[in-house]
């Protein structure tokens, strides 16, 4: 969903809307898949684009490929992307972009895709939960 990909790079609906002089109604309901992408005219979709500095087929990957993601560890709203031959998942922790590698991009990947990157998160997050328990194991060790 492209309200994801705007709540993690910091941009509002109203702000892309009237950088790109796209009326906000048109722009919202892309953002809340109120409208597919996909059905947007080309030269709506290039006006994004070019705003939010991605191609045209990055930007189409981003509204179709946004999700929440649910581990053993936590969830995220996150989007996907392909970009320079690999797939990434970003997503906000703690108000900080996180854009991870997932895999190089390949034909026989794809049935997979989906599993990578929760596996991907998932590990991102347990590192980060053991990163909390170290830390307050040294902090108590050192009472």
């Amino acid at each position: 969903m492209l309200k994801i990909y705007l709540q993690i790079n910091g941009i509002s609906i109203y702000q892309l809307s009237k950088k790109t002089g796209i009326p906000y109604s048109t722009v919202n309901d892309l953002a809340n898949n109120k409208t597919m992408a996909g059905n947007c005219k080309a030269s709506i979709i290039q006006k994004l684009a070019v705003q939010l500095q991605v191609s045209m087929e990055e930007l189409l990957d981003i509204c179709d490929q946004s999700a929440r993601i649910q581990t053993k560890h936590g969830s995220v709203e996150a989007y996907t992307y392909s970009k320079n031959e690999y797939y990434y998942v970003a997503f906000l922790d703690d108000n900080i972009k996180q854009e991870l590698a997932v895999s190089p991009v390949c034909k026989d990947i794809h049935p997979f895709l989906q599993e990578l990157i929760k596996w991907t998160v998932d590990s991102y997050l347990a590192d980060k939960q053991l990163e909390v328990m170290a830390d307050e194991l040294l902090y108590h060790e050192k009472k």
